[in-house]
């Protein structure tokens, strides 16, 4: 049998680099790896399976770990991956396009069963398509709808129209958005929500903060507060940001929801057990994860070979952090 070696030798080249044309990788110049291909094959080179039942494994690429909507969706993912045999590799981006690119680098390199992306949004979409090329399964769990480039598992954007409507039943008509510095999409989604109702978006109440998670909202709620504009409610881009609104609300004698009423989105597993429960918009994770994970496997399987969009619909849960305004009635 034609090894490696005898290639590189062949070709005067080091064993890395015919290594690196015979497993696809995206490090190697395609015209150099198409030449050394050529070669091999010449030569009678016969590659070994590199997947077995022995050495499944699934490349999950999400955009972080702290916050606790990934954190949990990647434990769901890999939990239902172990029961079918697999094992999984987590990388994070950190929301940063370079560190995308080179997650998907190496997951490739290494030749997984299958890939699983969760974002809020892709930093570079052709990302997609570099997986795809290498005949490597590839499911997204997204905010956005890729236009089927893969299998996407995405949530619309019913949740904060949801969320607008219910502080809208109770008489807020002064409703505030805090988010971190990747909240554009959900300021446009509370933006179209509040126009919808004809109510009116002040910039002075649309925060995007360079602060994330529980420091991102409770700098958010001082600011606010230092405006002196009038606000009823916040609507928080996701969990922790609304935990830490809280707080900044009860340093200055605010109280929740009697003065100020708060929804946060993503139904974190501590919502239900903070003083107030705090609302919160829940994005159905559990069928999410149990979808995507069931159409990779389908996928690494040969068992389907269609595309598919799946639609989540999330649902507002309502706990004890809304309330009506003072003075109104229904």
């Amino acid at each position: 049998m034609v090894t490696v070696s005898e290639i590189a030798k062949k070709l005067n080249i080091n064993k890395s680099t015919v290594s690196k044309a015979l497993n696809n990788s995206l490090d190697l110049n395609q015209e150099t790896a198409s030449k050394i291909r050529a070669v091999a094959k010449e030569m009678g080179y016969e590659k070994r399976p590199r997947k077995t039942d022995k050495d499944k494994t699934i490349g999950i690429i999400t955009s972080e770990i702290d916050d606790a909507f990934y954190s949990q969706v990647a434990n769901d993912v890999i939990s239902s991956a172990q029961s079918s045999g697999y094992t999984c590799c987590v990388l994070t981006s950190n929301f940063d396009a370079d560190l995308e690119e080179k997650a998907v680098h190496f997951l490739v390199d290494k030749n997984v069963s299958g890939v699983l992306l969760v974002f809020g949004r892709l930093k570079s979409p052709l990302l997609v398509d570099k997986i795809k090329e290498r005949n490597i399964p590839v499911v997204s769990i997204s905010g956005e709808n890729l236009d089927c480039k893969t299998d996407n598992i995405w949530i619309n954007d019913s949740g904060f129209d949801d969320a607008i409507e219910h502080f809208y039943s109770l008489g807020h008509r002064d409703i505030a958005f805090i988010g971190d510095k990747f909240g554009v999409g959900g300021l446009n989604k509370y933006k179209k929500a509040m126009q919808t109702r004809n109510l009116t978006v002040k910039d002075s109440l649309c925060l995007l903060l360079n602060e994330r998670s529980f420091d991102c909202g409770y700098q958010g709620a001082k600011k606010l507060i230092e405006s002196k504009e009038k606000f009823t409610a916040i609507l928080a881009q996701y969990d922790d940001i609304a935990v830490g609104a809280m707080r900044a609300l009860k340093e200055v004698g605010l109280s929740v929801p009697k003065d100020v009423s708060i929804i946060g989105a993503d139904d974190a597993r501590y919502c239900p057990y903070l003083t107030p429960a705090l609302s919160s918009i829940n994005s159905n994770r559990e069928s999410l994860c149990s979808v995507a994970f069931k159409l990779l496997k389908n996928k690494i399987e040969g068992n389907d070979k269609t595309i598919q969009s799946v639609f989540i619909r999330p649902e507002l849960v309502v706990r004890e952090s809304t309330a009506k305004v003072k003075c109104f009635e229904t």
